[in-house]
């Protein structure tokens, strides 16, 4: 009609016109053909998951997988004709570990298919033996490239394609099998100072490493990894926490740090990992020193007191670390049978003591005369020692010391019973820490008081 339309409006003048259009016509109409003819050369292939048996849905041709080791099975079907489907290599999701197939080599995340010379309709079940320890969450696609030639060989021209209106094949992992552990542990340190593995700031920053509980062994992942509080009676708020990035499975913690003195555990989580482990224990401190070997000791001083500790034995190479004065805890002796008032207690010193647990402490206490002087009483004989400690020992009275009865005493803040009463007199040539040598007097007027310590034995008042 386009021809007949420019004929009979025109004349002969414009036959040539209609030749061009007539030429132009021709050629988008062999153009139309050259395609019909291309599809028609084209290789289509199905990839397509097995599952107890049967094949999948395709689309969406999705498969779920359990953490861990496990595997799955691939129909590769032939569906072009007359070509012969001959190679294929079939590529796992970055974060899958390809173990090995029941056909094909093994090339890193790569099973390598090679001179399955499938006849056109012909199909091959190619079961894929992986593990999936560190996967999060999502649908992941697997890729493939398919060959007719045996070998894998020629150029992309020789390739199949996946036919039209199917899917490739994809997984979904169930839930991670990966966990988390503490490579090092956080040691005291000072308030708002930071966090390491060695005593006051010392040593190395906190790791996190992700680990395959099947192996033992650390993973190469880059999973980012976050630490929080899991115990914190002191109210801290925790900086430095935040997500960091694994490096070849480990996750590297430089700048944590606390700004409230207390007893605290670190808990560790990630997107990989399928717990949240906590750290040890351990203390910030508004005051915190440190030393070490025989002659070791530790002195601090308040406006109301003077305070040493001295090991009896200290150990060459030992680490000697005193925390004092951790506020928003009350020890306190007023209760029956003591009734010990508080306002007689005007002194509270918390410590830790690392040399193996062998050493007992000579801890000796200078009760300023300004504090002295505010209760009438104040003869060196009034004075007496309030303990506390996680190691239950005899109290004054003879009997095995009470659970501490405050609910904001030790056993709230560390987590375990503690128990309180006052200390009896040592006695003999060995006494038996713990125990109270008793206060004297000093020319000054203040008051001193000494009494040991076990080893091994964390706290006192």
């Amino acid at each position: 009609m386009f021809i007949s339309a420019w004929t009979s409006a025109r004349g002969p003048r414009r036959r040539s016109i209609n030749s061009i259009a007539l030429l132009a016509g021709l050629v988008l109409v062999v153009g139309s053909s050259l395609t019909v003819n291309a599809a028609t050369d084209t290789k289509p292939y199905t990839a397509t998951w097995v599952s107890g048996g049967n094949p999948v849905a395709n689309p969406p041709n999705s498969i779920s997988l359990p953490s861990g080791s496990t595997s799955a099975t691939l129909r590769l079907t032939n569906n072009a004709n007359p070509q012969t489907l001959g190679s294929a290599n079939i590529t796992l999701p970055s974060d899958y570990v390809l173990v090995s197939g029941s056909v094909g080599t093994k090339s890193g995340n790569t099973l390598q298919v090679r001179n399955l010379n499938l006849a056109p309709g012909a199909s091959i079940d190619i079961t894929i033996s992986l593990k999936t320890p560190c996967v999060s969450a999502g649908a992941e696609t697997w890729g493939l490239i398919v060959k007719q030639a045996n070998n894998f060989s020629g150029p992309p021209g020789n390739d199949f394609v996946r036919a039209t209106g199917t899917a490739a094949p994809s997984s979904t992992d169930t839930g991670s099998q990966c966990q988390l552990r503490f490579a090092n542990q956080p040691n005291t340190t000072a308030t708002g100072n930071t966090i390491k593995d060695g005593y006051n700031s010392t040593g190395n920053g906190i790791k996190v490493e992700i680990f395959d509980p099947a192996t033992n062994q650390v993973v190469d992942s880059n999973a980012n990894v976050s630490l929080a509080l899991s115990y914190h009676p002191s109210g801290g708020t925790l900086t430095g926490g935040g997500a960091k990035a694994a490096v070849a499975g480990v996750a590297t913690f430089s700048g944590l740090s606390i700004d409230a003195a207390g007893p605290y555990k670190l808990q560790a989580s990630s997107p990989a990992a399928s717990n949240t482990p906590s750290s040890n224990q351990f203390m910030v401190s508004d005051t915190v020193t440190e030393c070490s070997g025989t002659g070791c000791n530790f002195q601090e001083q308040t406006p109301e007191t003077t305070f040493k500790i001295t090991p009896k034995n200290g150990t060459a190479g030992a680490d000697f670390v005193a925390t004092t004065n951790l506020s928003g805890i009350r020890i306190s002796c007023e209760f029956a049978p003591f009734n010990y008032l508080d306002s007689r207690q005007p002194n509270t010193v918390w410590y830790t003591y690392d040399d193996g647990g062998t050493s007992t402490k000579t801890n000796v206490i200078v009760i300023d005369k300004a504090y002295v002087q505010i209760t009438p009483e104040n003869g060196a004989s009034k004075y007496q020692v309030c303990y506390t400690s996680p190691v239950r020992f005899k109290d004054r009275t003879g009997n095995l010391a009470q659970p501490d009865p405050w609910p904001d005493g030790p056993s709230a803040f560390f987590g375990q019973t503690w128990y309180t009463g006052l200390l009896p007199d040592c006695s003999g040539s060995k006494p038996v820490a713990p125990c109270s040598l008793g206060f004297t007097g000093s020319g000054s007027g203040d008051r001193v008081g000494t009494f040991l310590t076990p080893a091994g034995d964390p706290g006192f008042r």
